[in-house]
């Protein structure tokens, strides 16, 4: 998590230094605004597959509890295996919810930074911005549908413990 934590960071300094070169008056770097562009694609790539990694374990873990038939009593065995499943299901899930922060962030911090380019590069930038944007709205459509999964999950957990007494 803190790895997450220390990549939003260097999203926001790699923003303000751009501001700080903008303000003074200095020219970027011919094809710098390519580069960063590359870099942003690169980043939404890997931070989408990380999140849909995430998603997939929870997704394991909460299925199989989620499934489970809450009226009969589990053995000790069963019943210490549905808690491993509820934890280890919350525990992926929260990974997926950071690192879709992370990627909120990057799109936002990137999306100011595309506004200060020329305007060719602006054009692409605003295209990556975009694309990015379709791939934001699907993982959190596939992180809403996890979520609900948990619900689930937790509800039959709550009802197993009950037979348990």
């Amino acid at each position: 998590r803190v790895g997450q934590y220390v990549e939003r960071a260097q999203d926001i300094l790699k923003t303000a230094q751009k501001l700080a070169v903008a303000k003074s008056g200095a020219q970027a770097q011919p094809g710098a605004a390519a580069e960063e562009i590359k870099e942003f694609d690169d980043a939404v790539e890997k931070l989408k597959f990380e999140v849909e990694k995430f998603l997939n374990k929870a997704e394991n873990s909460l299925k199989q509890l989620a499934e489970t038939d809450p009226k009969v009593k589990p053995d000790a065995n069963g019943a210490k295996m549905n808690e491993s499943r509820l934890i280890n299901g919350r525990a992926e899930a929260k990974n997926a919810r950071g690192v879709l922060k992370t990627l909120t962030l990057k799109i936002d911090t990137f999306k100011k930074g595309a506004a200060k380019m020329d305007d060719v590069a602006k054009k692409a930038a605003t295209k990556a911005v975009d694309e990015a944007g379709k791939v934001l709205k699907a993982l959190e459509t596939k992180e809403k549908a996890s979520a609900k999964l948990e619900e689930k999950a937790e509800k039959v957990y709550a009802a197993l413990a009950k037979l348990k007494k």
